[in-house]
């Protein structure tokens, strides 16, 4: 009885420590890919914010070009 207890408590042993070594592996994994979420995010909002800077030049772009039209247009067509 003695040796069949002892083969017990070794088994439970070992079976416990698989079990944190199993649940320490899936916190592992579930951190990385917590980090890689982030990282992804936050890439995708930097690019983001680019695109809307890019496109706010752009459109003062725009307006001064479409205001220098204007202003040729109207010092052509009113007569000095």
């Amino acid at each position: 009885m003695l040796v069949d207890g002892t083969v017990l408590a070794m088994a439970a042993m070992v079976t416990i420590v698989a079990m944190v070594a199993v649940v320490t592996t899936v916190a592992m994994v579930a951190v990385v890919l917590a980090m890689v979420a982030m990282v992804t995010i936050m890439a995708m909002v930097a690019v983001v914010t680019t695109v809307a800077m890019v496109a706010v030049v752009l459109a003062m772009v725009a307006m001064v070009t479409i205001m220098a039209m204007v202003a040729v247009v109207a010092v052509v067509l009113i007569p000095p």
